[in-house]
């Protein structure tokens, strides 16, 4: 690969929108391509996009917000009681939870669910500092046993704490060319990263 165009995927990886770098950092995870994984690391701003969780993450490569990843697939489980991605979580996780040792996952899940959601997030946001890759692992798992639309799951997620993400992507109003602008733009960012992956698993 060219220095051209290693920094053309560089402003095009500080440019994407937090989620969307979440989506295609999950895809690198799954393709086994952790080059790009941490391309992708490097450039995200080291804010946490989501205002109410600001506190910095060392999770992968120390700046990129494991949080996102596990805000989203955690929270429509549960939102969904759907007992069967507890047992999936129980199962994939199991092995990378550092924190409370007198906990099982699936009692952390539990506890969860009555409220205290955030300490499952913390749990697995400070075992991500140790092995960020099996926690992407797991949560890819998770999201595939429940069924869950990742895209999708992450579009509403922003929509909600975003009004000009839900505008633009027409969530809220019926406003066709606006839909039609978003989905452009975001085939597009998917587009530049599918292309990158199949040129580094072609080299």
């Amino acid at each position: 690969m060219t220095a051209k165009t290693d920094a053309r995927l560089s402003k095009a990886y500080a440019n994407m929108k937090p989620r969307a770098r979440v989506l295609a950092a999950l895809n690198a995870i799954s393709e086994g391509d952790m080059e790009c994984f941490r391309d992708l690391g490097r450039a995200a701003p080291k804010k946490s996009y989501i205002e109410a969780d600001a506190t910095e993450s060392n999770a992968i490569e120390a700046c990129f917000h494991i949080s996102e990843v596990l805000d989203v697939v955690f929270y429509e489980a549960m939102m969904r009681k759907y007992r069967a991605g507890y047992i999936a979580a129980e199962r994939t996780i199991d092995h990378i939870i550092t924190g409370d040792k007198d906990k099982t996952p699936l009692e952390i899940m539990a506890e969860a669910e009555e409220g205290e959601f955030s300490n499952l997030a913390a749990s697995l946001e400070s075992a991500a500092q140790n092995d960020a890759r099996a926690v992407c692992a797991a949560a890819i798992e998770f999201a595939q046993e429940i069924g869950l639309d990742l895209k999708a799951a992450f579009c509403r997620s922003a929509a909600a704490s975003d009004p000009e993400f839900a505008r633009v992507a027409g969530m809220g109003q019926s406003d066709p060319e606006r839909v039609k602008e978003f989905k452009a733009g975001f085939t597009s960012v998917w587009g530049q990263y599918g292309n990158h992956v199949l040129t580094r698993s072609a080299a």
